[in-house]
């Protein structure tokens, strides 16, 4: 017989944490994201931009705030996944328990700032060079030419679309990507899950006025 998953216990109110009780773990592990888009919309290439500013490269917002500058994790990533009927965004990263509600903070405030200040023209445009310029690497062989064809066409996409990638990166403005940003960052809607030592991380929480609800581990197995 089949089984039907329930997925009630995985929203919890809007801007409250969702923690998983695992006693075990020495650290806690955050995700935030939200739903997005699928490959085939017409916002696509200036996501590729959003993401790239936020975490595609070294130099990008989440690495140089949350990691360099104030030391809250060794690593952090933000990135959509592009389906072919859905899409979603998030934000993944691990910390130490004693910095997990700073992590939480530091991370909403960065998106926020990104979605209501915008960027520069200098970073778009570095943006743009490392998209422009990594996107030939990605297709070395003709299995991965042949793989990311494919998949293309699944999605519905025009025949050529591979051979338009560059020119529509360098076509973004600062005012379609701000457009873009503002319209599918729907930041009201992230949720944002932790997984760790529930006595640990609950005072880090409250200390950064943050609200959550716990949930024990067993429930999502």
């Amino acid at each position: 017989a089949k089984k039907k998953y329930s997925f009630s216990n995985w929203k919890p109110p809007k801007k409250t944490v969702l923690l998983v009780r695992r006693p075990a773990l020495t650290e806690a592990h955050v995700r935030m994201g939200f739903l997005s888009l699928p490959r085939k919309n017409p916002d696509y290439y200036e996501l590729r931009i959003a993401e790239t500013l936020l975490s595609g490269q070294f130099s990008s917002r989440l690495n140089n705030v949350i990691r360099e500058k104030l030391q809250l994790t060794y690593s952090i990533d933000g990135s959509f996944n592009f389906g072919y009927t859905t899409g979603s965004f998030l934000v993944s990263s691990s910390t130490e328990n004693k910095k997990v509600g700073l992590l939480i903070r530091e991370t909403r405030k960065l998106l926020k700032d990104f979605v209501d200040l915008g960027v520069s023209e200098e970073e778009l445009q570095l943006a743009k060079d490392y998209l422009v310029g990594s996107f030939p690497l990605g297709l070395q062989n003709i299995y991965s030419v042949a793989s990311a064809y494919f998949y293309g066409l699944q999605a519905g996409l025009e025949k050529q679309f591979l051979d338009q990638y560059t020119t529509r990166i360098e076509a973004i403005s600062r005012e379609k990507l701000q457009y873009a940003v503002r319209k599918n960052f729907k930041l009201d809607e992230m949720i944002t899950l932790v997984v760790g030592n529930a006595a640990e991380v609950e005072p880090m929480l409250k200390k950064e006025k943050i609200s959550y609800v716990v949930r024990e581990a067993q429930n999502y197995l």
